[in-house]
């Protein structure tokens, strides 16, 4: 389902490019943006640097980008924000912005990675308190040091990683507000966007089958060898 047509909006895609290179292996999150500013590229010049922040600053004792897995490339803007103006009718333009997503933690795990479908959920709270009036970001891929043994000695997200992803979550919301924008729900079946105002990362892990890597051998067993 398309994009509903919003006047004065946009989409924010961050696109963080496998280090294999290859186009169909990336990892998208979206943000959208309402606000102020006079046209949707004066919207962006504000938006796009904060969803690359979302990323790269530290809101609270470390960064979003040192829990992502090596999975992730880190080379000079392999990354991107893709930004398309809501209020076109779709197919919209693409305005394609490259950055290079942050370093990896140095703790111990922080260069090995966590299987590819393991997610972490980005919940988003609207002033409507419906399913529509909700969203989810499932950030991903991670690295080890994001993971720790849990009561039930079962693997969880750590709350340095929860702590880090809700701060960063909170700087977004309120550095939008500051640029007279504010970040912003979609939902395609009401057709309308309803502004965030809090919300929340669960200490358990989610799955993201797409984010799978295909397998590319097989190990046999044959009854009697």
């Amino acid at each position: 389902m398309a994009d509903p047509v919003i006047a004065n909006a946009i989409r924010v895609n961050a696109v963080l490019q496998n280090a294999n290179g290859l186009p169909e292996d990336r990892y998208i999150n979206s943000f959208v943006f309402t606000g102020a500013p006079a046209g949707a590229a004066a919207l962006a010049a504000i938006c796009v640097p904060l969803v690359v922040q979302f990323y790269n600053f530290t809101a609270g004792t470390g960064t979003v980008a040192q829990w992502l897995g090596p999975q992730c490339s880190r080379a000079a803007n392999a990354s991107k924000c893709i930004w398309y103006d809501l209020g076109q009718s779709p197919v919209r333009t693409p305005h394609e912005v490259p950055f290079t997503l942050g370093g990896l933690s140095g703790g111990t795990g922080g260069s090995e990675p966590l299987p590819g479908e393991v997610a972490l959920v980005l919940s988003l709270r609207t002033t409507l308190n419906t399913a529509r009036g909700r969203g989810r970001i499932y950030l991903g891929p991670f690295n080890q040091a994001s993971d720790q043994t849990g009561p039930a000695m079962d693997s969880q997200p750590s709350a340095a990683v929860r702590n880090d992803i809700a701060a960063s979550a909170a700087r977004l919301a309120n550095q939008a507000v500051a640029g007279g924008c504010s970040w912003q729900v979609l939902s395609r079946a009401g057709g309308f966007i309803t502004e965030v105002t809090h919300g929340y990362v669960d200490d358990a892990w989610d799955t993201q089958r797409r984010r799978g890597r295909a397998p590319t051998t097989r190990t046999q067993w044959i009854r009697g060898a």
